[in-house]
């Protein structure tokens, strides 16, 4: 038995694990080796509307160890200062193990998100009604990458295409873009408190041909806002990453970031990064958030949301910030923003 430790805060080696088609359905027997309650089997799907600054997810967070799980919808256009004034959000923090109608393959969370996979990593479905505030999705996905399978074969991260509608608030809109979806099983996600600097899962597509996600700290060789509270050297600040292009999955091994947030808020506002992939390959990417919430995951930590419009070697794509904050960080920063 083993109490494996999440990804999130232990550094991936590159390369690139292997994946099937049973990875779409609940890993019991992977999970039944972490012994811990802080066990996790996590499914996101992404989705957003650019041209109108529309983001939003759902996500299933089981925890196989004490038999329950937590999940749902949060969607918002523009920047919101609080998770509840979001257009739509209903997170639900308990549900019993009746969610799962064919195991992951049909899951209808208490909610009323509903997922379908209706091809095992290459076409899923979504849909959600709340007829008493006038929302609802339907989002049909496709593949749009392979799946980039960190190597322990326990997370994977996938570039999707998007259609469909959603529909805030009584007003409809069209949905035809692109996500990064995320898949992992088999952790301890730890929900303790972290004496670090904010830690972001950064993802970005501009196309079948083109898409990546990293989990990385900013670069403390450049004027980060938390210089001087946390030590850091810049060749910690990737956790792992990949990027798909022109046809072939490529290891992130080198990141160099810079974050601008609100001074108020904590909010990221814009992402100035450079990955270097396994071949030398340089990709510079300048991204602007033009849309954001805050979202709490569990009670130690801040979730900062965010919608990225990227641009990259003359291209314009879009992606997700989520950034963590933890309690030394958030006070270091008000100290600091006081004035």
């Amino acid at each position: 038995m083993t109490d494996r430790g999440s990804w999130i805060l232990e550094s991936s080696p590159s390369g690139f694990g292997t994946y099937e088609a049973g990875d779409e359905k609940l890993h019991r027997a992977d999970n039944a080796l972490v012994t811990s309650a802080a066990a996790t089997e996590t499914q996101y799907f992404g989705f957003n509307a650019p041209e109108h600054d529309i983001h939003g997810f759902t996500i299933l967070w089981v925890h196989p160890t004490i038999g329950a799980a937590s999940g749902g919808i949060i969607a918002w256009q523009g920047h919101k200062t609080n998770q509840l004034a979001c257009e739509i959000y209903d997170y639900r923090g308990f549900m019993g193990q009746d969610i799962f109608r064919n195991d992951l393959l049909h899951v209808e969370m208490d909610s009323g998100v509903q997922h379908f996979i209706d091809e095992p990593l290459t076409r899923m479905r979504t849909s959600f009604r709340d007829e008493a505030r006038g929302n609802a999705l339907d989002l049909h996905y496709r593949a749009a990458s392979p799946p980039a399978m960190r190597l322990g074969n326990h997370h994977f991260e996938q570039g999707l295409k998007i259609d469909g509608e959603i529909t805030l608030r009584g007003k409809t809109y069209a949905i035809d873009s692109y996500t990064v979806r995320d898949r992992s099983w088999g952790e301890a996600r730890s929900e303790a408190p972290m004496p670090l600097p904010p830690l972001t899962w950064i993802s970005g597509i501009f196309g079948d041909d083109f898409s990546f996600g990293c989990m990385s700290f900013e670069d403390s060789s450049r004027p980060v806002d938390w210089a001087g509270d946390f030590e850091l050297p810049p060749e910690a600040a990737l956790k792992g990453g990949w990027i798909w292009y022109d046809g072939r999955m490529r290891s992130i091994v080198r990141i160099s970031r810079l974050t601008r947030r609100h001074p108020v808020t904590r909010q990221p506002l814009a992402h100035d990064m450079t990955l270097w992939d396994d071949s030398g390959e340089m990709f510079e990417l300048e991204g602007e958030i033009h849309a954001s919430a805050p979202f709490t995951y569990w009670f130690n930590m801040d979730a900062m949301i965010g919608l990225i419009r990227w641009k990259c070697r003359g291209r314009v794509g879009c992606g997700d910030s989520q950034e963590a904050q933890w309690t030394d960080y958030v006070r270091s920063f008000l100290a600091r923003n006081k004035g």
